[in-house]
């Protein structure tokens, strides 16, 4: 890993207020098909397999009301999941899937979401139950993926002028005190294999200015790899190529994207 680079953290500020997210995961606002589901048969397959595992003796578990029941009357949309728990509504919002992990637990809990806040369960011991839970943890990884894919791709977008401006310019910006002091916590919790936790660092690195050290993005790709998200490891070292396309690591941090995304279409 290259020392002293840091890295963007992808925010996306959401235009709805009912989509308010933490601030932290998002950059600027994106449009609100890019938190949607794109229609076609195969997201209408993996919403109604959705529908059809949440009926099947799947508990859920809000963490915030400590309640737990068995999901009722359930809504599966392009951009958000219904249920009804002990009478009241529930919602998960696809957009609460963005960059956060989707955690497996053992024994009992089955899986857990960690932004949303939602722990999944199979009391049953058949093993068509435990079976479906796992499998409606793949259908949402599966969105997941989409979503950050397309937020990720929007976020490239805006991008490109701040790297024009970049490239055109013959004065660069040199890396501040402020940015320095964040680039070397970072770099600490990366040695100690805190990867998430240098990723949270690296971002008010970012914050001060996202372009002065552009190798930053080069890190961040290889931090976001670390922790399996190969979606973000791609859009990062895009905005490295994007700031230094003609770099003498250029080849390799190209090859690296093609890595990646043979690990995703698997």
């Amino acid at each position: 890993m290259k020392s002293f680079r840091f890295i963007t953290l992808l925010a996306v500020i959401l235009l709805l207020t009912s989509f308010a997210v933490d601030a932290q995961s998002i950059e600027k606002a994106a449009p609100v098909e890019y938190l949607k589901l794109t229609p076609g048969a195969e997201n209408d397959r993996i919403k109604a397999g959705i529908a059809e595992i949440l009926k099947e003796n799947v508990e859920i578990e809000d963490v915030l009301t400590e309640q737990t029941g068995n999901p009722t009357n359930i809504l599966v949309l392009d951009d958000r999941i219904e249920f009804t728990v002990k009478n009241k509504i529930r919602t998960l919002y696809y957009y609460q899937l963005l960059d956060k992990p989707i955690e497996t637990e053992q024994p009992k809990i089955k899986f857990y979401l960690r932004a949303a806040n939602f722990k999944f369960y199979s009391h049953s011991l058949a093993r068509k139950n435990t079976d479906g839970v796992f499998l409606l943890r793949a259908y949402l990884i599966s969105i997941q993926t989409q979503i950050k894919k397309k937020q990720y791709d929007y976020q490239l977008t805006l991008f490109k002028p701040v790297a024009s401006t970049y490239l055109a310019s013959k004065i660069k910006t040199p890396i501040s005190e402020e940015q320095r002091k964040y680039i070397v916590q970072a770099n600490m919790l990366s040695q100690k294999m805190d990867y998430q936790s240098a990723i949270d660092i690296y971002n008010k690195a970012i914050d001060v200015d996202p372009t002065s050290y552009p190798a930053a993005y080069f890190n961040m790709a290889l931090l976001c790899a670390q922790i399996k998200n190969y979606i973000g490891a791609i859009y990062y070292m895009n905005k490295y190529l994007m700031l230094e396309p003609d770099a003498t690591d250029s080849r390799g941090a190209q090859d690296k994207i093609y890595e990646w995304e043979l690990i995703i279409q698997k």
